[in-house]
């Protein structure tokens, strides 16, 4: 019997993970993966552009118990421990010139800070500047 030497794989979540459908989960056949996985020792770390509470519903049906890599990797989720273990944060200064220039330009965005797992879109509703992530929608070269 070949041994198995795979610990970990590691998954972008959409449309690699999750396929491009309405309702966004994993389809029955990847649950069926990783409960092979699961049965096999191999961990399975999910790396994903979301915020935490974007994924919830993901989560709540895997039963993960390792780390998830949110934020574009601006934080580190420990599943079995129910808390951040690392966070990156784009410093005050950077995030508020970005944000006002953003602002001068009439574009779209929203930004995430460590407190408030949801999109904010108004810089004047930033309260702790811990910026994880900007986004800027419908840019157009």
């Amino acid at each position: 019997m070949k041994k198995n030497n795979i610990k970990l794989v590691i998954s972008d979540v959409d449309v690699t993970f999750v396929e491009e459908k309405e309702d966004g989960m994993p389809s029955a056949k990847t649950r069926k993966v990783v409960n092979k996985m699961d049965k096999r020792c191999i961990k399975l770390c999910l790396s994903t552009g979301r915020s935490l509470f974007y994924m919830e519903k993901i989560l709540d049906i895997l039963s993960l118990d390792t780390y998830i890599i949110l934020n574009q990797g601006a934080q580190i989720y420990d599943l079995s421990k129910r808390k951040y273990i690392w966070n990156k944060y784009i410093p005050r200064e950077k995030a508020e010139k970005i944000l006002w220039e953003l602002e001068k330009d009439r574009l779209e965005y929203s930004f995430y800070e460590e407190e408030n797992d949801k999109r904010i879109t108004d810089i004047n509703k930033a309260k702790s500047w811990k910026v994880l992530k900007i986004s800027i929608k419908n840019l157009k070269p």
